[in-house]
């Protein structure tokens, strides 16, 4: 039994030598808890700003790149509703193969998605309208594929 009681006050001992040291760890790690909990609190206020901002440089370099890649009469492929064309699909639908400017091309998709991120910012719930105009981002890149001579 005598080795218990040892044991206890080394144990004892120990304790006292670390606990200035484990006080001031907890100190640190509530204020840096805090210090987190503040930003958090900023990060969820502005998440539509902190969402938006990569959606939008995103669109305005892919705006950028198709300005420059693009050819001046830019081909688009529509689907049109003609129950009189011998070439109708299902009844009715047609394409239609019609022809835009670069401008179009270029400014169309950039619209889009500047749309799609103010109806983000009009949101109450951001996330959804986010990945919509992550969604619009793939305009350009299609524009550009199957413009591709």
């Amino acid at each position: 039994m005598n080795w218990i009681n040892s044991l206890i006050i080394k144990w004892n001992d120990f304790c006292e030598k670390i606990r200035p040291g484990v006080q001031k760890t907890g100190t640190v790690c509530r204020r840096l808890g805090s210090d987190l909990s503040v930003i958090g609190g900023y990060m969820y206020k502005f998440r539509s700003i902190i969402l938006a901002a990569p959606v939008a440089a995103a669109a305005a370099i892919l705006a950028v790149l198709n300005a420059s890649r693009l050819p001046e009469a830019v081909q688009i492929t529509k689907v049109t509703f003609d129950t009189m064309s011998d070439s109708a699909l299902f009844g009715g639908l047609v394409f239609v193969t019609d022809h835009v400017s670069r401008a179009v091309a270029v400014y169309g998709p950039l619209a889009v998605t500047a749309a799609c991120l103010m109806l983000m910012f009009c949101s109450k719930r951001t996330l959804y309208p986010w990945v919509i105009s992550v969604f619009s981002l793939a305009l350009p890149l299609l524009l550009w594929i199957t413009n591709i001579s």
